[in-house]
C-alpha cells in the first residue's frame, strides 16, 4: 500500500467514523489545499472515543507525535497542527519526513 492509499483509508475511516465530533474551529489556520481558515478542526483523541477501531489508534500511533491531529472540514484533509499550534501540515509531508516549513501556512499574522 502505497502512502497515498494509506492516508486517503485514513480519511475515509474519519469519515465513517463522523469526525470530529464537536465543532470547534481553529481560527487562524489555513488549510494548505483549500485556503480556508475558519474550517481546521481538531479530531479526537483515541481515548475521547467511547469505541476506538485499531486503524484509528494507529492513525495516533504515527502520526500524533508530530503534533495534534487536525482536518479541515471544507476539503476533507488531514493535517498535522505543530505543537506552537501557529502552522498545519499534511500528513503525507509528516509521513515522508519532509521539512514542516515547505508546504504549511502559519497564521499570517
Amino acid at each position: 500500500m502505497t502512502n497515498w492509499e494509506q492516508i486517503e483509508g485514513y480519511r475515509n475511516l474519519i469519515r465513517e467514523l463522523g469526525l470530529p465530533r464537536k465543532e470547534f474551529a481553529l481560527f487562524g489556520l489555513r488549510c494548505p489545499y483549500c485556503g480556508k481558515s475558519d474550517r481546521i478542526n481538531p479530531l479526537e483523541k483515541p481515548e475521547e472515543l467511547a469505541s476506538c477501531p485499531e486503524e484509528y489508534q494507529k492513525l495516533w500511533e504515527q502520526f500524533g507525535r508530530a503534533g495534534e491531529l487536525v482536518v479541515c472540514k471544507f476539503c476533507e484533509v488531514l493535517l498535522v497542527m505543530d505543537k506552537d499550534q501557529k502552522s498545519v501540515t499534511p500528513l503525507e509531508q509528516v509521513e515522508k519526513g519532509e521539512d514542516h516549513e515547505d508546504r504549511s501556512l502559519g497564521t499570517g499574522m
